[in-house]
């Protein structure tokens, strides 16, 4: 019986000192957060097709420049080191299930965003724009 006494004195006492210390007389509004974007910023990383850079950017090459690298000039940059990692960790790759050779395929990975319809479904496979 006396287990039970003590069991509900405790949960009351941290009932009350919970409501207790979160009462604040502060909470008037006026202290809200500002943000503040001056400054100069860099991009460090982009996560479009998660892996592409750990499979297809050796290690010890500069995985932190892909990461940097503005999508627009991906593709120039790093299809050609892709296509050559592929084809490296597979030599027999003709075409995949689209159709797509390594060429194509490695410049779609290559620019690393995730394309979405403007009209009509997204679809999350890699398909051929051009």
């Amino acid at each position: 019986m006396k287990t039970n006494k003590f069991k509900i004195i405790a949960l009351s006492l941290v009932c009350s000192s919970t409501l207790l210390l979160s009462c604040n007389s502060d909470d008037n509004g006026s202290t809200q957060a500002t943000l503040d974007f001056s400054g100069t910023y860099e991009q460090q990383d982009q996560m479009a097709r998660p892996a592409i850079n750990t499979v297809f950017i050796a290690s010890g090459a500069p995985k932190d420049a892909f990461n940097a690298a503005i999508p627009s000039a991906m593709g120039a940059s790093y299809q050609g080191i892709f296509q050559s990692r592929l084809l490296a960790l597979n030599p027999a790759y003709t075409t995949n299930a689209l159709g797509q050779t390594a060429a194509q395929l490695t410049g779609l990975l290559a620019t690393d965003v995730l394309n979405v319809k403007k009209t009509g479904v997204t679809t999350f496979l890699m398909e051929l724009t051009s």
